[in-house]
């Protein structure tokens, strides 16, 4: 007879964590995304499907993404703007899945890890990409380049602030990478990817200020 498969609890499943203030109220990855995620999780629950084959998947779809940003026409863009959303949702299932199967590993966490960065590399890369192809203006095209080192740096910065907080938890907040997928989503849909760059000039050098502001107010030399 075939093993008989445990009930998928939803609650178990989703990430246990702090919930960042100032998104307490817009934190469409714990109301929007998670959800969706569960959604997937749920189906592939019963099969031998495992969390890690949904870190591909996500990451192959943002990749897909990334490659319709870069073409010039708007059906194509509104299409990555879409399938980038997906790739967010199927980010978020991989953990669920695992947690809720008890699969969770070190190698899956930084799997998940590496790719997220890689793929948020290529997504907002493209989306620059998408601004020059509709606007011609090399000039904000630049600063945006300009923005996306500085999102690498504050990437950076939060990971060594974390690693010297020894903290345990492997990933950005969910909150933000979430808030930011829909903010492309809205840009792509209204043709204003000139605020999206705006957005990745001007969050990075915020942050990159708060982290080390942050950094100079913990504790000296935590246990």
């Amino acid at each position: 007879m075939p093993r008989r498969v445990a009930p998928f609890d939803y609650q178990h499943a989703v990430k246990q964590g702090h919930q960042l203030p100032v998104l307490r109220y817009l934190n469409v990855d714990r109301f929007v995304h998670r959800p969706l995620g569960a959604l997937v999780v749920r189906a592939v629950y019963p099969t031998r499907i495992s969390p890690n084959q949904i870190t591909y998947a996500s990451f192959v779809v943002g990749v897909v993404a990334a490659a319709c940003f870069c073409l010039p026409v708007r059906g194509w863009v509104v299409a990555g703007a879409c399938l980038q959303l997906l790739s967010n949702v199927l980010d978020s299932a991989d953990g669920m899945l695992a947690r809720a199967k008890g699969l969770g590993s070190r190698f899956g966490a930084t799997l998940d890890l590496m790719l997220d960065r890689i793929g948020d590399l290529l997504l907002y890369g493209s989306t620059i990409v998408a601004y020059y192809n509709a606007t011609g203006d090399a000039r904000l095209a630049i600063a945006g380049l300009v923005g996306l080192s500085a999102f690498n740096l504050q990437v950076t910065l939060y990971y060594l602030v974390e690693q010297y907080r020894k903290a345990e938890r492997t990933g950005m907040s969910g909150e933000t990478r979430a808030l930011a997928s829909w903010a492309i989503v809205v840009c792509a849909l209204a043709g204003r990817f000139d605020l999206l760059m705006w957005l990745m000039i001007l969050e990075p050098i915020g942050n990159i200020v708060y982290r080390l502001w942050y950094f100079h107010h913990l504790p000296a030399d935590p246990a």
